[in-house]
């Protein structure tokens, strides 16, 4: 299986990305009761979310569809403030598994925080099946207020939860900095293993559970109402709501470990709070920006704008004010500076959150004002952004691997390869081979210039072995051997690493080996093997095997054989082209048969045909 390592090297002039732009709100949507989320599922729809516990679908004119997407009133508490439907987060395979979840304060005695996941319709996409209820987490709260809320999915796929100290004032219990507590945290589980979550393995405390629990990620936050990782760079950008003095916002870099101390309540902000419990305490990560909270009074992140419709915007991170209305636009400028710049004054909006749409366009909810909102530039105009997909430095992309555009409505694109124009108008285009890709957008008259892109082409592999051909059906289960290690077994009569053919029965089975790198390219290895029920009826060899797999051309086909018998190979391109063929004949025993072929780097298929038996392996050429 191919991967495609894409390194970007940063050549694009920063004209007009630096300068202040002047935006303006226009409503997208009225008449919604309480807003405080909008979200995307990677298609044209825009979701909002109402705190009471109704999620709703809109056209992109601000159109309503007839029948909530989900309501689910009867089992949310929605009485006070900050308590309610408060998150969605669909699953970054949505579009396969049809799975969303959310964050609600629950309907029973407890009033506690329910994280669930729910399925759409199987019948219907703009409906969603709310008897499908997962309760992933349920969490202690015994205040009525600070309890988060935020769902985000992060680049390595685990679920992200934002949950708050607890309320109160002062965060009475000190949760925020109490490591058995899974208040005042930033929590991280990965819900795509055994139900209902699995705790990953790089999690700060997934193998310390003396000092910590398993879910945490990073600690010491009051109230982190809204986070977002930012698509470009992976990083997680947090909005703390202050206590009396003073709102923040924190940055956690993209490649962190976690396990981060964001001071609560030992500090509120860069200041001292309560220092009561927090002698020896040293690790603090303090906020990148903070901002009085008089006369503001409760921040409300926020999103890395990344609409390529104008690049005075583009990689800032907005925010906002939640009694004001004001927004404020958020850069880095060096390697601990930051600049702020207000976009937008007094509003009395009561701006709830930030949201965006598939093309990245930005909608803010006006809680107070029942009205989603779409922001847009006002000034400069004429300025698009050609961006090609990556996080951080690098890219990686599997099976050939294709490049994206950030798209636009209105958008052209043409895409240069080498320097040459490879005739392609699409804001997709496939990697054909190792070099400098760029990319050009027009909206109009006005043009961009992406950074260049050098691919390199990786070919991935995975291999089983321990399997025979043939087994009696009162044979002892197999031990499978795959490689690279840590990856799948499965097929008939497999459980974990062992093949019964007791359990299986008579007949012929396949059985399968699936590897899955750290960037998300799998590659999988096939075995075919028959159970009968006596020594005669076993097939002339057992297993074949290349050694070795990859390779540069030079390779040998070992088999194990029964019996004496003629075997015809054919050697296979990845479309299926047969591209020659040999005779060998095989005796009982080890039989090695040499091979030295001429072909480019690639994947190919060794298929073989016997009397008895076929079968085909796949084989990597990399030079």
């Amino acid at each position: 299986m191919k991967k495609i390592t894409i390194v970007l090297f940063v050549l694009i002039s920063m004209t007009g990305k630096s300068q202040t732009p002047v935006i303006s709100l226009t409503t997208f949507a009225g008449s919604i009761t309480r807003p405080i989320d909008v979200q995307n599922c990677g298609d044209e729809r825009i979701f909002v979310v109402r705190q009471a516990g109704v999620i709703l679908i809109y056209d992109t004119a601000g159109a309503a569809l007839p029948t909530p997407f989900l309501d689910i009133q009867s089992i949310v508490y929605d009485v006070g403030n900050e308590r309610g439907l408060l998150g969605l987060a669909f699953d970054p395979d949505y579009k396969n598994n049809g799975y969303f979840y959310v964050n609600y304060t629950n309907n029973d005695a407890s009033h506690n925080t329910s994280i669930s996941r729910f399925t759409v319709s199987a019948t219907d996409s703009n409906v969603a099946d709310a008897s499908s209820e997962l309760v992933i987490k349920e969490i202690y709260q015994p205040y009525n207020n600070h309890n988060g809320g935020c769902l985000r999915f992060g680049p390595d796929g685990y679920l992200y939860i934002g949950m708050g100290d607890g309320g109160n004032g002062g965060d009475p219990q000190n949760y925020a900095q109490n490591l058995h507590n899974l208040l005042g945290k930033m929590l991280r589980i990965d819900v795509h293993g055994n139900l209902p979550y699995e705790i990953p393995a790089t999690n700060p405390y997934a193998s310390d559970t003396t000092n910590g629990s398993p879910e945490i990620w990073s600690y010491g936050l009051r109230n982190p109402w809204r986070f977002n990782f930012d698509d470009v760079t992976g990083n997680l950008w947090i909005a703390d709501v202050g206590q009396g003095l003073w709102e923040e916002i924190d940055m956690e870099p993209y490649g962190s470990d976690g396990n981060l101390n964001f001071g609560w309540r030992c500090k509120e902000g860069t200041y001292d709070y309560d220092t009561t419990q927090c002698s020896g305490i040293t690790n603090f990560t303090m906020p990148v920006w903070e901002f009085p909270h008089i006369p503001a009074c409760s921040v409300s992140g926020g999103l890395v704008y990344r609409c390529p419709d104008n690049a005075a915007l583009w990689g800032k991170y907005l925010f906002a004010d939640y009694c004001s209305g004001e927004i404020w636009s958020l850069i880095q400028t060096g390697a601990s500076t930051f600049d702020c710049d207000t976009l937008l004054g007094f509003t009395n909006y009561t701006i709830a959150s930030f949201g965006e749409d598939k093309w990245g366009r930005v909608y803010v909810c006006g809680e107070g004002n029942s009205t989603v909102y779409r922001l847009n530039v006002v000034s400069p105009t004429c300025n698009p952004v050609a961006y090609i997909q990556h996080l951080g430095d690098t890219l990686h992309s599997c099976e050939g691997g294709s490049l994206h555009a950030y798209e636009f409505p209105g958008f052209q694109y043409a895409w240069t390869y080498n320097g040459v124009n490879v005739n392609s108008t699409s804001p997709v285009i496939p990697v054909t081979g190792e070099g400098y890709y760029q990319l050009t957008v027009s909206q109009g008259t006005c043009v961009d210039v992406s950074d260049s892109v050098f691919v390199q082409i990786h070919i991935a592999t995975a291999n089983l072995s321990g399997l025979l051909g043939g087994y009696l059906q009162s044979d002892a289960p197999v031990t499978l051997t795959g490689t690279p290690a840590g990856g799948v077994f499965s097929g008939s009569g497999v459980t974990g690493n062992t093949f019964d053919p007791g359990a299986v029965g008579i007949g012929t089975h396949e059985v399968y080996y699936t590897y899955t790198d750290n960037y998300g390219c799998s590659a999988t290895d096939t075995a075919t093997t028959s159970v009968v029920s006596a020594v005669n009826e076993l097939p002339a060899f057992s297993s074949v095997s290349i050694i070795p797999n990859p390779s540069k051309g030079i390779f040998t086909i070992h088999i194990q054989a029964y019996q004496n018998e003629k075997i015809e190979f054919s050697l296979l391109d990845i479309s299926g082209r047969r591209l020659f063929d040999f005779v060998d004949e095989i005796k009982s025993g080890d039989n090695f048969i040499p091979v030295n072929i001429n072909l480019s780097e690639g994947v190919y298929m060794l298929q073989w045909t016997s009397e008895k038996t076929t079968g085909v392996k796949r084989m990597v050429i990399q030079k």
